[in-house]
């Protein structure tokens, strides 16, 4: 295959490539909280956004008319990282409690985030999991390293795809046909 053709032929596929992009992962990271914890919550919204992520948050995250019970568990399943924070307020959330076992259970990256004293066995299932102090240096480099981590294995696995393509049309055409289908 000419240069010419392969340039043509790449270009043809980006669009695929792009959609299925855009389709899987709307967001990033996905940040859990109690309504009493807003301020906080939006603190770490504004520092994963600094950090190029794109945050979920219910129920701004949500479009109108949207299940909310759907929405949430899509995101969290598609998250590439789960923020939750933990404070007096979120131990007795019933809904914090749902999304980090779904969390779990969904083998999604957990970061635990304390605001205030937390006795670990308020955690439940995440007390096996180091957590970081809200508003520290910590948290903020913990949450750095996350984010980038997480978008080094996606530039990882689009360099594979994109070396798959430029070699193997047939191969590519597979990629991008079972691509669609997820």
């Amino acid at each position: 295959m000419s240069v010419q053709k392969q340039k043509t032929w790449i270009f043809s596929i980006i669009p695929i490539v792009a959609d299925f992009a855009r389709n899987v992962v709307r967001y990033d990271v996905f940040v859990s909280y109690s309504t009493e914890n807003k301020r906080q919550a939006n603190a770490i919204k504004d520092l994963v956004t600094k950090y190029g992520a794109i945050p979920f948050m219910a129920p701004f995250s949500i479009e109108a008319g949207a299940d909310f019970q759907e929405a949430i568990q899509s995101n969290i399943q598609n998250a590439r990282l789960f923020l939750p924070l933990i404070s007096k307020k979120t131990i007795k959330s019933t809904y914090t409690h749902q999304e980090i076992g779904y969390a779990l259970r969904c083998k999604t990256d957990i970061l635990p985030i304390a605001i205030g004293n937390i006795d670990s066995k308020h955690l439940g299932f995440l007390s096996s999991k180091q957590h970081v102090e809200y508003h520290t240096k910590e948290c903020d480099s913990a949450i750095k390293k996350r984010i980038l981590k997480s978008y080094l294995k996606k530039a990882i696995f689009f360099i594979i795809l994109g070396g798959l393509l430029i070699f193997n049309k047939q191969v590519a055409y597979m990629i991008a046909y079972l691509l669609k289908l997820l």
